[in-house]
């Protein structure tokens, strides 16, 4: 049933329009069955299932973003451990960032929707994200993330959904590492018509690092040194709430 799926994906950019371009219910119908057994197989059985449709790319995203939809539903709640969940979405995530139809020099836009539901970070708060039996497991994803960031940070659309996504409660331990993510991805994001919504998602990212790890990141030069890079290119843009989190700092730092 899925190489009848793959069969009808849109190869070409030129092909997404029309009735082709969009996934059917049988489509979903297919991805929802896969999804559900994936935690329950083996490690080789499962790629043979996902690693097809990530192989697909932009040119048939919609297809790759309603796969990884049902993941986060469907995977998730077959799952049963949160290590069997993750095991398979850290080797989707280091497949994906290896893959070359997924580098960052393809379709930005499409890519950028592909890898925000690859890295959950559409609806992290509804599934995984929010549950905090996932908190250490997610933890140790801490790698694959970063190599994530190194790889699609500086889309903005995927530095906005991640930063929201590391205020989630099972993403605790993602929180402090973050701070250096965004610090650097920040300094190169592509401008687009999302990096409004970046700054509102940075400002709320910061103001819980600080309110949950004030002390730590007072202790440590190199996170608080990154911290206030960020703080403060964004009260340079003249964000009211950046401007009254850098008082509250450094009124903090200076006492």
């Amino acid at each position: 049933m899925l190489t009848l799926v793959l069969a009808a994906v849109p190869q070409s950019a030129a092909r997404r329009q029309g009735a082709d371009g969009l996934p059917t219910d049988f489509d979903g119908w297919v991805f929802s069955q896969i999804t559900g057994i994936l935690p329950r197989v083996s490690p080789a059985d499962s790629r043979r299932l996902w690693q097809p449709i990530l192989d697909l790319g932009p040119p048939g995203h919609h297809w790759v973003e309603r796969f990884f939809r049902d993941w986060f539903t469907d995977g998730y709640q077959q799952a049963p451990t949160p290590e069997a969940f993750t095991a398979i979405w850290e080797d989707m995530i280091r497949f994906a960032a290896g893959h070359a139809r997924w580098s960052a020099d393809q379709d930005s836009y499409d890519l950028a929707g592909m890898v925000k539901e690859l890295l959950d970070c559409s609806r992290g708060i509804y599934t995984v994200a929010k549950d905090q039996a996932y908190t250490v497991a997610i933890g140790r994803l801490t790698p694959a993330f970063d190599e994530a960031r190194g790889k699609w940070f500086g889309m903005a659309r995927v530095g906005v959904g991640f930063a929201r996504f590391a205020v989630a409660p099972a993403a605790a331990h993602l929180l402090l590492p973050e701070v250096l993510w965004l610090s650097k991805a920040s300094e190169t994001v592509t401008a687009t018509k999302s990096e409004r919504d970046l700054d509102d998602a940075l400002i709320t990212f910061l103001h819980e690092a600080w309110e949950r790890h004030r002390v730590e990141l007072a202790r440590d030069g190199v996170l608080m040194e990154a911290f206030q890079e960020i703080l403060t290119r964004l009260a340079a843009r003249s964000s009211h709430a950046a401007l009254a989190l850098r008082d509250r700092v450094v009124n903090a730092l200076s006492n």
